[in-house]
């Protein structure tokens, strides 16, 4: 992610580290290598809107940052799926994407999420990308296409 100059990069064992200066030094943020499996889960994507970042990870864990990716706050895990995606709509609430066709906004401290089954999910969804129109397209496995529009989450046909 970058911000007004700061280089913000996430990875394996929950490892975050930021750049000021292009690349040339880095401060490591948040959490420490471990030679085990890794208590925070791996980091699998990222957004930043201004001063506020989220991650996202496997195992459902997600954190946010409010002050440009300096501090780190857990937030309610959603479920035990990978979170393959994150964007922040333009009223500032976090959609999520991933595993076996997770989708959801958190409302306050809890996720709702989208009823899989009625939308025919069965497969993975990457980062939700925001439209013109401020709804969100969100793309993959075996022909997904899902948007987001304010409470409403639909499944889009595709053409064969």
């Amino acid at each position: 992610m970058l911000n007004e100059g700061r280089v913000t990069l996430a990875g394996e064992f929950g490892m975050i580290l930021q750049s000021d200066d292009g690349g040339e030094t880095w401060i490591r943020r948040d959490t420490e290598i471990v030679p085990r499996e890794p208590e925070p889960a791996y980091w699998m994507a990222g957004y930043q809107r201004g001063n506020e970042a989220w991650l996202t990870g496997a195992a459902g864990v997600n954190q946010k940052s409010l002050d440009n990716g300096e501090t780190w706050e857990d937030n309610p895990k959603p479920g035990r799926e990978g979170i393959f995606g994150v964007i922040l709509t333009q009223d500032g609430t976090p959609v999520i994407s991933g595993a076996v066709g997770l989708i959801g906004t958190l409302k306050g401290d809890e996720w709702t999420l989208a009823d899989r089954t009625e939308l025919k999910l069965l497969s993975w969804i990457k980062t939700p990308v925001e439209l013109p129109d401020g709804k969100l397209l969100v793309l993959g496995g075996r022909g997904t296409a899902i948007l987001v529009d304010n409470e409403s989450v639909s499944r889009v046909p595709l053409l064969k």
